[in-house]
């Protein structure tokens, strides 16, 4: 078995492994893995490079993070200036 055809079987237990780190922590880091790692297994089916199959799981769980932290910052500053807002009334 090539490196190439075993793309598939490494996407599907990248899968897994994902959703059990993400299960064991909160840190919402293993939880972009797994879709990336999903649509990384399907560009494996359509016969996509390995170079390619490996460029999409990096930027999707790259953005995929990046998406979170600006979404969990913006709710904390959200939540910071209700809070601010409370103390005046």
């Amino acid at each position: 078995m090539t490196f190439v055809s075993a793309l598939p079987v490494i996407w599907l237990v990248l899968i897994l492994a994902a959703i059990f780190f993400e299960a064991m922590t909160e840190k919402l880091i293993a939880v972009w893995c797994a879709p990336a790692a999903a649509v990384a297994f399907v560009c494996a089916l359509l016969g996509m490079q390995a170079h390619e199959q490996i460029a999409v799981f990096i930027v999707l769980t790259l953005s995929g993070i990046t998406a979170s932290r600006a979404v969990c910052a913006a709710v904390k500053r959200s939540k910071k200036h209700n809070n601010d807002n409370a103390d005046i009334e």
